[in-house]
C-alpha cells in the first residue's frame, strides 16, 4: 500500500512539473502556438467585419455560455464500492476590444472537483479568439483552444464565420 501511494506522488509531481496549464491570454497564445498535448491553436479569414463578429460572439456568449453546469460523478473505489459527488463549473466569457482588435476569452471555474493545482480565481481559460480587422468586411481569426473543450471550439468557429448554431454541449466536454 506504501509503495502505491508513494508511486502516486512521484507521478503526480512529474506530471504537474509537465504539463503547464495556461493561466491567462499570453500562455494560451503561447501554448496554443506551440501545439501541446493540450492546447491547439487554428486560424482562418472571415468574410465579416469586426462590429459584426463582435456583435455575434457577446450574444451568443450570454445566451449559450454564461451559465453553471452540475454534473454527478461517480467513482469506483479499489474496495469496489461505489461513491458519487457532485462538480460545478461556471463558465464565465468576456468580449472587449483591445488595441484595435477584439477578443473572446472563455474561463472555467470548477468547485468541488479534484485539481492538481488552483488556477487563477477567476478560472482557467479554455478558448481565447483574437479577431483582427484586415478590411471593413474581413476579419482574421486566431482561435486558442483547449483540445477538451471540442463542442465549444466548433461553435465558437461557426459563429465566427457567421454561421448560427446552437449552444454548444459543454456538458459533453467536461466528461
Amino acid at each position: 500500500m506504501k509503495f502505491n501511494k508513494l508511486f502516486l506522488v512521484v507521478l503526480l509531481v512529474i506530471l504537474s512539473g509537465c504539463m503547464s496549464v495556461a493561466k491567462n491570454a499570453s500562455d494560451m497564445r503561447s501554448m496554443g502556438t506551440k501545439g501541446t498535448l493540450i492546447y491547439s491553436k487554428e486560424s482562418l479569414v472571415v468574410d465579416h467585419s469586426l462590429d459584426s463578429i463582435e456583435k455575434i460572439l457577446k450574444s451568443k456568449s450570454k445566451d449559450c455560455l454564461n451559465r453553471m453546469l452540475e454534473l454527478k460523478v461517480m467513482i469506483t473505489h479499489s474496495n469496489g464500492g461505489v461513491s458519487t459527488h457532485t462538480e460545478h463549473y461556471f463558465f464565465k466569457t468576456d468580449v472587449v476590444r483591445v488595441k484595435g482588435k477584439l477578443e473572446m476569452m472563455v474561463r472555467v471555474k470548477a468547485t468541488d472537483a479534484i485539481q492538481l493545482s488552483k488556477g487563477p480565481e477567476e478560472g482557467f481559460p479554455v478558448i481565447l479568439v483574437d479577431i483582427i480587422p484586415k478590411d471593413k468586411t474581413h476579419s482574421e481569426v486566431n482561435i486558442y483552444y483547449t483540445k477538451r473543450y471540442v463542442h465549444l471550439f466548433a461553435s465558437v468557429k461557426d459563429w465566427v464565420n457567421g454561421g448560427d448554431s446552437g449552444c454548444p454541449e459543454l456538458g459533453e466536454d467536461l466528461t
